[in-house]
C-alpha cells in the first residue's frame, strides 16, 4: 500500500494506492480542509479512523517553505 497526499495551506489531499502486477489502483481518496486541523498527524489520524492498512511507502508534496525539517502551512 502506498500513502500520498498533497498538503497545502487551505487543503490537504490524501490517497491509498494499491500495487498489483506492476499497476497502481487507487483504493481511498479524501479532502481534508487545513484549517479544521492543528497538523499533519491529526488529519492522518481522522484518514485512518477506520483502520490503517500496512504501508509501504509514503511521498508528500507540501507547499511553502520546509525550515529545519519542517514545514508550517
Amino acid at each position: 500500500m502506498i500513502l500520498v497526499g498533497d498538503i497545502g495551506g487551505t487543503k490537504v489531499n490524501l490517497a491509498l494506492f494499491a500495487h498489483h502486477e506492476g499497476r497502481l489502483s487507487l483504493e481511498r481518496e479524501c479532502e481534508f480542509a487545513s484549517e479544521d486541523y492543528s497538523g499533519l498527524e491529526a488529519v492522518l489520524r481522522q484518514f485512518f479512523s477506520d483502520g490503517q492498512p500496512a504501508i509501504a511507502q509514503a511521498c508528500f508534496g507540501v507547499a511553502g517553505p520546509v525550515e529545519n525539517g519542517y514545514c508550517k502551512v
